[in-house]
Order: C-alpha cells, then structure tokens, then sequence
C-alpha cells in the first residue's frame, strides 16, 4: 500500500474542507430545509464518517443557537438526530445562554423560552440570560419588554437589585426623559424600585438634555412631575443647559422658548445678557431684523451691549447690505434699533468692495464726516459712488497718513479743469472700474462713439 505523508494529509486537507462546507450551509442561508438536504447530499457523495457530521452539525448548531435562531437550530437538531450529549455540552450550553440573550434583547420572549425548554438551560444559566437580557432593554428604556422578561422568568429580587441592572434602570430612565417618554421613566421608577438618589440623577440629566435643545415643555413637565429639587434647578450644570437652551431657541426664532427657559429656571441676567447679545448678533448676520429687535426688547438688553464692537459690527454689515440691495427700511430699521452709523471707515469698505449701491442709498446712514461727500458728488453730478472711486484713483490701501489731503488735492484738480477735460479725466477712471460702467457693448462703445461728436 502507498504510505506516502504527502497523501493523508491531502485527504486530511479535503476532510475538514468537506467539513467547514456543511458547517457554512448549516449556519448561513435562508432555506434551512435546502442547506440539509445539500448536506446530506455531501455526506451520501463523500461518504463522510458520523463522527465527522455530527462535529459539523454541533458546530452548525452553535452558530445557530448562539445567534438566537431557534427554528433554524431545531431543524438541525431534529433531521441530525443530535445526541443528548451534544446539547449537554458546555459549548453548547454557552450558545443556548447566548442565543437567550440575543432573543431577550431582541424582544422575542417567546424564542427565549424556547431555547431553555428545548437545550435543557440550567435556572442558574437562565437566569444569566435573562440578567443581561433585561439590562440591554432597560437602558435603552423599553420598560414594557424588561417588565415582560422579569414577569415571564419569574426574575429574583436578587436581581432586580443588582448594581448592574439598578445601572441600566437609571440609563433607561435618562433614555426615556431625554426622550420626552415621562410616564415610560416613571414605570421604570416604579417597576425597578429605583432609588430616590438615582432617580434625582437620571433626572437631572435628562433635563440637561431635553433643555441644552431648548425643549422648555418636556423640561418642566419632568421638574414637576419628579419634584426636582432646588439644588439640581441652580446647579451649574443644569444652569449651563439652561443658557445653552436659550441660545437654541433664539437662533431657531423662538423667542418665547428663550424667556420661558429664563423665568423657569431663574438664569441669571449675566447670563441672560450673554445669550441675547449672541442672539442679536446671529439675527443679524442672518438679515432677522425684526428678530433682533424682539430680542432687545423683550430682554431689555443693555446699551453697552447694543453699542458693543461685536454688535455694531454685524449691524453695520447688515447695514450695508440692505442698502446694497436697496432695502432702505431695513437699513432704517438697524439705525433706529441699534443706534447704528455708518463711517468713514465703513464708506473705504464699501469702495473696496465695490458696493456702490450701499454709498448711493446711504446718504442718511453715513455720520457728518462723510456728508460733505454727497455734496462734493451733487456739485460734479455725479452718483456718490462715482464721484468716491474718482477721488480714490487707486490709493485705497494706500499707508500714506496724507491719503485725505492727496483726495482733496484730486478735488481742486478737477474743479480747475475744464468741463470736456473733466469729463474724459472722470470716464477714464469709472470705465471698467463702476458697476454702471462695466457693460461695453451697451454703455462704453455707444458712449465712447457719442463722445467722438458731442465731446464726453
């Protein structure tokens, strides 16, 4: 006979392939009636040894239990004829306490049962999986399935008890408030005999959550329902979830959100301020005039605060736009509110950034610094935004401490011109350069062709 090495461990090799297949076909697939069959068929082709089947079948009836797959794992063990001692077995017995817990955490009591019924599970076992079971469903808060767990396995007090399901019930708890699920965190009190200690902490925190999203309702139906204490009320943490709360309301419109969140938790006016002045600001970067100004006014706030750099800034810059997009009553509105000006800074800005339109409907807007411009403008009739790009040229950026002097000089210059050679200097410097002097084929060449007879 050949006693070639090299031909049993091929056969070897192909013996647990062969197995691993049938495991694979046990363990995976939909039709669990189909992967038998293709086993059988397996065993019939190859003549497989029952030693080896029903080490694949044990292993397929592993993958199975553990995975809480109870049909599919009675299938196996029914058209196998799986011995007692392969469910006795300690791998075995570890599956069915890991399949337990997957179907009890899954909600499939029914299933749970089953698997203890069918494999023989220990109480002590049992009881295990129903521990594990009952804490995966309590703290996410589903209080009528861990009621149903500690009802149908007759769960001991011991249990119930237990740091690490006394954990759950308060995650649960905090789960369901943050939720808005009050009466699901009340059962979960009751059903668990939580402590009064752990209670007042998992309320605590679902108030921090509930009210860090600026949802006041949830938050006060909680405080009154759990007769929170005055401690947790003024504690920084839940007084940081309060402002925080008020931020989440104003920059979603809700003003009265905001003022609910203030009288039911007693924020202080430091804070209240804080909120409303980046409220303000955020209102008006958004163009929420009228939401700005309801804030002012409905949290009284501060003159140092309207006439902040961080306030006026913003202001100014929705200032701006309005008047770029003439929205003169919204530029009207900010002035009104916010004591807002423009300067003579603000009118370098709007030049360099070419926001004629802002110049030209601001005559009301700027301070007395820049008027004598518009008057400057109306002398050579020209729009304000014309006669202020003349006057920059190209000097804009320039450090010169005696940029203004230089302008004024292009003034005089202008004025000691006469009209023809003024108008060219003046067409020179706009074409190209100002919005109403971009458009070549409708504006510069008919305008340059006309100069060539009537003069500029």
């Amino acid at each position: 006979p050949n006693t070639d090495p090299q031909v049993d461990i091929s056969q070897e090799i192909d013996q647990q392939a062969i197995e691993q297949e049938m495991i694979k076909k046990l363990s995976r697939g939909f039709n669990i009636d189909e992967a038998i069959n293709e086993v059988k068929d397996i065993i019939k082709k190859f003549n497989i040894s029952e030693e080896i089947v029903q080490q694949a079948v044990k292993q397929g009836t592993i993958y199975c239990l553990s995975d809480g797959n109870i049909y599919r794992t009675m299938e196996i063990k029914r058209k196998f004829n799986v011995s007692e001692e392969t469910i006795n077995s300690s791998e075995v017995q570890k599956a069915a306490k890991q399949g337990m817990i997957s179907c009890l955490s899954g909600g499939k009591i029914y299933a749970a049962k089953e698997i203890k019924r069918k494999f023989n599970v220990s109480e002590e076992t049992t009881q295990e999986a129903v521990k594990q079971g009952i804490i995966n469903r309590l703290s996410k808060g589903n209080i009528d399935k861990a009621k149903e767990i500690k009802q149908e396995f007759n769960v001991s007090k011991e249990i119930i008890s237990s740091p690490e399901v006394q954990k759950a019930a308060k995650q649960g708890m905090i789960s369901c408030l943050s939720g808005g699920k009050i009466y699901a965190a009340k059962k979960i009190k009751e059903e668990f005999n939580v402590s009064e200690e752990a209670t007042q902490e998992a309320v605590k925190q679902g108030m921090i959550n509930c009210l860090s999203r600026g949802n006041i309702d949830t938050v006060k139906e909680i405080k009154q329902e759990f007769n929170v204490s005055k401690e947790i009320i003024s504690s920084p943490e839940v007084q940081y979830a309060a402002k925080q709360g008020m931020k989440y309301c104003l920059s979603n419109r809700n003003v009265g959100g905001a003022k609910k969140i203030k009288q039911e938790f007693n924020v202080s006016e430091e804070a209240t301020q804080e909120v409303a002045k980046q409220g303000i600001i955020n209102s008006l970067f958004l163009g929420e005039i009228d939401d700005a100004k309801k804030i002012k006014q409905e949290f009284n706030v501060s003159k140092e605060i309207i006439n902040s750099s961080e306030v006026q800034k913003v202001a100014k810059k929705r200032m701006i736009y309005c008047l770029s997009n003439r929205n003169v009553g919204g530029a009207k509105k900010i002035k009104q509110e916010f004591n807002t000006i423009l300067s003579k800074q603000d009118l370098d800005y709007c030049i360099e950034n070419k926001k004629f339109k802002s110049i030209d409907n601001g005559k009301n807007f700027f301070d007395e610094d820049c008027q004598y411009i518009y008057e400057e403008a109306e002398e050579f009739n020209l729009l304000v935004s014309e006669f202020c790009l003349v006057q920059y040229e190209h000097k804009l950026e320039s450090k010169d401490e005696n940029i203004e002097s230089e302008k004024q000089d292009i003034v005089d210059q202008l004025k000691q011109m006469d009209i023809e050679s003024r108008s060219k200097y003046i067409f020179d410097k706009l074409k190209g350069n100002h919005e109403n002097w971009t458009d070549e084929q409708n504006i510069i060449t008919p305008f340059e062709s006309g100069s060539e007879i009537f003069g500029h």
